[in-house]
Formats: structure tokens, C-alpha cells, sequence
């Protein structure tokens, strides 16, 4: 073997800085009359100590009799730069996986205990793993509670997961259930739960329930609000929405309006007087709704300050406003003068 075919000692160099030994003694154990030559001068291999660790002033000794293929490796090692200058590595700092423990509950699994996961939730084994659909106290207490029928949550999941409404919590590694964060989404609105109380009933953190509300919300605001909330735009609708009203002798009439305050606690201190109701010492927003005798919304108008009566806020609503004028639905009109006719007579002959 010739000496431009030996393979040189920077071979043995790591990325790292430290030699591959085995490599090294491999290459000593070559049977090779010109071996003590290159281990000689044109080696690196006493530039680096017996911990592994590359001696800079050993090399700037050295460094003219280094050839242009050993500079090479020391380049492509990292140990080196273009100048011929020894890089000094910074100490990484070691990877810390996250706590898997961040909850602070356990359970039995065999005989030892380990973290509890959102599947070990009341919630998860009461209304997702084994609901008890055969109960009529099931349903009703689950309306009760997160505002909607038990059917329509199942199919608010499955709709969720296929249109991925919920990209962040969609994907494979989620940790957290999808059909749990909608949950604590819907009792968090329904009922005003903290969002530690959320964490206690179903094993995920309160932080990950607030980031799901954010865009919980977003959902509720454009894609939901389109398909719910829509206004009647046929005469079968209309009658449809009158239908209660006829019976408790209100003919003509599709819906009742009223507005509705929601309590906002962070309210900037200069909007503060325009924001506080006469009927409540929080600061709120006022929305005017129409909504038929089944409790479905078929118009709502955006937040308005609080101290807005209902006289001016019935002012900016289209729905209403466009009622009287004639302005969306022609048939709609005549049900709205009927309607003043027939509650005008039914209250005075009271």
C-alpha cells in the first residue's frame, strides 16, 4: 500500500472533537513498512489529548506541516474554519423533554402508579367511553349542562375532526382529546367554569383549555354563526317560525327581540362610563337578538356599549329595521303591521 493510500488519522476525529479508538487502533495494527512514517510528523493524532479534546497550541505548532487533506477533515469536523482558526464550541444545552408529569393526579395501572392522561377523566369515561344512551336522565342532564343534546355535540366532534376546525388538536401526537376541549369549551360559556376547574374534570391543563377557547370562539364566530343563524327567507319559514305564536293567539309574529348584556371585566378605564349598565354595576356589552319561540336566533347585531338602552340599540339592528321598511323580505312586512294590529286590539280589550 502506498503512503497516499493510507487513510489519514482525522479519519478517527468525531464531529464532536473526540477520536473513534477502534478506528484508531485498526489503522495502528496495519502491517505497513512505511507505518512509522506517517505516524510521525505529518500526524495530528498528538494535537489531541487523552481525553479526546483537540490542543489548539499543539496545532499552531504544527500547523504548516498539516496538509491540504487533513485541513480539509478538520474543516469538515467542525474544528476549524476558513482561516485556519480553531472554533471554539459552545457547550449546548442538554435537551430537557417536557414534564409528562404535569398533572397532578395518578392512577393503578397493575402495581404501580402512573400519571392519569385525559382517557382517565370522569368526564372522558361519563360522556365520551361509556355514555349511557338508554338513560332518558342522561340526556337531560347532559343539556343541562353543556347547553346542547347529546346527538349535536357527537355530531359538532365529528364535523370538527373532518373540516379540521381544529388543526392544533387534529393531529396525530395531540395529547388532548378533541371531543373533551369541546366540552370544556361549551361548559366554560354555559356555565362560567374557571378554566383550573376544567383541568380538574378532565386532566388537561387549564392553559391548554384557554388557547382551544381562542379559537373555539373564532369557529363559533364565522363558521357556526353562518350556519345557525340565519334569518327566514320563505314563506315556509315563516310560518314555521310563527307557528307558537299563532297558538298563544299572536298571528303574524315570527320571533321576540330584546337585547342582552355580557359582562366584560378588562374594559378600558376611558370607555368605562359608556359601558356601565343602569340595570348592573359591571361594565357590558349589549346585543339585540331575535329568536323564535324554539330558541333558535335568527338575527343578532354586534356588542354595543352597555349604557345603550334598548330603544337605541334597536336602531342599529338590520333585521328589524328591515322588517319595518321593507327593505329583506317583502311578506315579512305585512306580518310585522298585523302583528302591531293584533297585539294593539289583544292589549286593550285586556
Amino acid at each position: 500500500m502506498n503512503d497516499n493510500e493510507l487513510p489519514s488519522l482525522l479519519s478517527c476525529v468525531r464531529p464532536d472533537g473526540s477520536i473513534n479508538l477502534t478506528a484508531a487502533l485498526r489503522r495502528s495494527t496495519m502491517e505497513d513498512r512505511d507505518e512509522e512514517i506517517l505516524w510521525g510528523e505529518t500526524s495530528l493524532l498528538e494535537c489531541f489529548d487523552s481525553s479526546g479534546n483537540f490542543n489548539m497550541s499543539k496545532f499552531l505548532q504544527r500547523q504548516e506541516e498539516v496538509s491540504l487533506f487533513e485541513m480539509t477533515l478538520l474543516y469538515e469536523a467542525d474544528i476549524i474554519d476558513n482561516s485556519n482558526t480553531v472554533v471554539e464550541k459552545k457547550m449546548k444545552k442538554p435537551y430537557q423533554p417536557r414534564n409528562s408529569r404535569s398533572m397532578l393526579y395518578e392512577v393503578w395501572k397493575g402495581n404501580e402508579r402512573v400519571a392519569a392522561k385525559p382517557e382517565d377523566s370522569t368526564w372522558y369515561l361519563m360522556y365520551i367511553k361509556y355514555p349511557m344512551l338508554n338513560v332518558p336522565k342522561f340526556h337531560i342532564q347532559f343539556r343541562r349542562r353543556f347547553r346542547l343534546p347529546y346527538d349535536q355535540f357527537i355530531q359538532f366532534v365529528a364535523h370538527a375532526e373532518e373540516k379540521k376546525w381544529f388543526p392544533r388538536w387534529n393531529k396525530w401526537n395531540s395529547t388532548s382529546p378533541l371531543a373533551l376541549l369541546v366540552l370544556g369549551a361549551f361548559r366554560y360559556i354555559g356555565r362560567g367554569w374557571t378554566f383550573d376547574d376544567l383541568e380538574e374534570s378532565t386532566l388537561i391543563s387549564a392553559e391548554v383549555h384557554r388557547n382551544f377557547l381562542h379559537q373555539f370562539l373564532y369557529i363559533g364566530s364565522t363558521i357556526l354563526y353562518s350556519l345557525y343563524v340565519a334569518a327566514p327567507n320563505s314563506v315556509e319559514e315563516l310560518q314555521s317560525h310563527e307557528r307558537e305564536f299563532a297558538m298563544a293567539g299572536f298571528t303574524g309574529c315570527i320571533g321576540s327581540t330584546d337585547a342582552t348584556h355580557i359582562a366584560i371585566e378588562k374594559c378600558s378605564y376611558r370607555l368605562r362610563n359608556n359601558h356601565l349598565g343602569s340595570k348592573q354595576h359591571l361594565t357590558t356589552r349589549t346585543f339585540n337578538l331575535t329568536v323564535n319561540h324554539r330558541r333558535r336566533i335568527l338575527s343578532t347585531t354586534i356588542g354595543m356599549p352597555g349604557r345603550w338602552n334598548d330603544k337605541t340599540v334597536v336602531l342599529f339592528d338590520e333585521f328589524v329595521s328591515g322588517i319595518y321598511e321593507g327593505l329583506y323580505y317583502p311578506s315579512l312586512l305585512l306580518l310585522f303591521y298585523f302583528f302591531i294590529l293584533t297585539s294593539t286590539t289583544f292589549f286593550t280589550n285586556r
